[in-house]
């Protein structure tokens, strides 16, 4: 079959894109999903490319990205990070799939944007090295434990047995005070307003410090956190003498309590009060776990570790640059990226 590909237009293929996502990637994919992330991303307007059968004009997959601003080494570049990707049942050989990435990719080989990065499924992964395209690095997810008595109700047939050794092992499991590094006179505490104009001027004062990182102004949190129609986020914040220092955001999946975001990403003493007041209030809900994503080259590590975090799995994330992009774009010591950083 030879599929024709267009330029998608996110106002006049809103139904058919929502139709297509909900029917071949998500069924819980709506209107509103849809309208966050393509329209009103204060970084730009999303693109779509969509692949049709030119014998009856059924859609054969859609492949999109969204802007992202993101500072390089103090410089603003305008990127793009792909997702929601999909191939129809009927065409899911690897022909579609390959021609629908490189409509994504030309973007950055014609000059439109100087790099763009995903976080690709095993599936999507074979497209890519199919396309000659290799991981940039691993994104690993560290779990720590903070109740085993789930994990005990399958093992052990008595409730009351599993509960009260859950218990016990919850003593164990609970945060330890001296498992991070003290940071002097940090206040931390839930942040339930908006962002306002501090978060921006953090980000301005420590934005320099990081090679890769996607802007975190103030409108941009807003819209990523707040106004996000799928998850709840919930936002930590750390001050020293009542200025803003840091703040986490995380979000609460079923018992797992995820961090999503962390700033800034140099001051390990302020991302360890952070972590640790994540891992108090998982605690305080009766939650199982927490979770991080991140980049296994991130220098959190050893304070994660330290936290009781181990690694669970991983996945790769690729970036795709052109010739012209800084070089620090591929390499992966450079680059911060967690969950918050990802629209797939």
């Amino acid at each position: 079959m030879t599929m024709v590909i267009r330029p998608g237009d996110v106002h006049a293929d809103r139904d058919l894109a929502v139709e297509t996502f909900a029917r071949h990637l998500n069924p819980r994919y709506d209107g509103a999903r849809f309208d966050w992330v393509y329209r009103h991303n204060p970084h730009g307007i999303g693109r779509l490319w969509v692949g049709t059968n030119p014998q009856d004009g059924s859609v054969v997959g859609i492949a999109a990205a969204f802007p992202r601003r993101v500072n390089v080494s103090g410089h603003n570049e305008l990127a793009w990070v792909l997702g929601d990707f999909c191939v129809a049942e009927a065409y899911r050989a690897v022909g579609p799939a390959l021609a629908l990435q490189r409509a994504c990719l030309a973007g950055v080989t014609d000059g439109v944007v100087p790099f763009c990065y995903d976080f690709p499924s095993t599936s999507m992964m074979a497209v890519y090295r199919r396309l000659g395209i290799k991981p940039l690095g691993r994104m690993v997810r560290l779990v720590r434990p903070l109740s085993i008595e789930t994990r005990l109700r399958g093992l052990v047939k008595s409730q009351t047995v599993s509960r009260h050794l859950g218990a016990v092992a919850s003593v164990f499991l609970a945060p330890r005070q001296w498992m991070r590094p003290a940071a002097s006179a940090v206040e931390v505490a839930l942040h339930p307003a908006h962002f306002g104009d501090e978060f921006t001027e953090l980000w301005q004062q420590r934005a320099r410090a990081h090679a890769v990182m996607i802007e975190r102004s103030a409108e941009y949190l807003n819209w990523r956190y707040r106004a996000n129609p799928v998850h709840r986020h919930e936002v930590i914040t750390a001050r020293q003498a009542g200025r803003l220092a840091g703040y986490a955001v995380v979000r609460q999946d079923g018992e797992v309590m995820t961090l999503v975001d962390v700033f800034p990403d140099g001051d390990i003493p302020i991302i360890a009060e952070l972590i640790h007041r994540a891992l108090v209030l998982a605690r305080q809900r009766g939650l199982a776990a927490s979770s991080v994503s991140l980049l296994e080259s991130s220098s959190w590590i050893p304070t994660l570790r330290r936290a009781g975090y181990r690694e669970r799995d991983a996945r790769q994330v690729v970036v795709y640059a052109s010739e012209k992009a800084w070089p620090e774009i591929v390499d992966e010591r450079a680059w911060h990226l967690l969950d918050g950083d990802r629209d797939s």
